[in-house]
């Protein structure tokens, strides 16, 4: 039979199949590859990135998490009481000043359009500042508290 006289579409199979189908991934995948990271920001610590992907992002920012921490309430009251790890009414209070800080960087950071909040010093730019979200981030804690 020639190719010509061939009724039924061609079909790839085996180790062409697979070939074809690992190319069409990483033709796919490309895109996600080449989006990653601005060539000129470093994370230095990826434990203090609060917010975001730091593998994807293009618009980082920096915050001093405890100057967020002391307008919170809750932490507040942790200070004035004395209360460590052995209370149980710590991890209460903790818990919900964690939240409230999680929501002033992801409002922050909305209004910002930042899509990565780090500590300060844990993000950097080799050229120029990354834009720093505490003062944003405690107006948001401060409106949260008064509502």
């Amino acid at each position: 039979m020639r190719l010509a006289e061939r009724t039924e579409p061609h079909r790839c199979t085996g180790v062409a199949a697979g070939r074809s189908l690992l190319l069409l991934a990483f033709v796919l995948a490309l895109p996600s590859f080449c989006a990653g990271v601005p060539s000129d920001v470093q994370i230095r610590d990826r434990a203090k990135i609060y917010l975001g992907d730091a593998d994807r992002f293009s618009r980082p920012s920096v915050v001093t998490a405890a100057k967020v921490y002391a307008e919170i309430s809750e932490y507040q009251e942790v200070r004035r009481r004395q209360l460590d790890r052995n209370d149980a009414d710590y991890y209460v209070l903790m818990e919900r000043a964690a939240r409230k800080f999680r929501a002033a960087l992801e409002e922050a950071a909305r209004a910002g359009g930042y899509d990565l909040v780090g500590e300060k010093g844990a993000v950097t730019r080799t050229e120029g500042a990354i834009p720093d979200l505490t003062e944003a981030a405690i107006e948001e804690v401060k409106k949260a508290q008064s509502s």
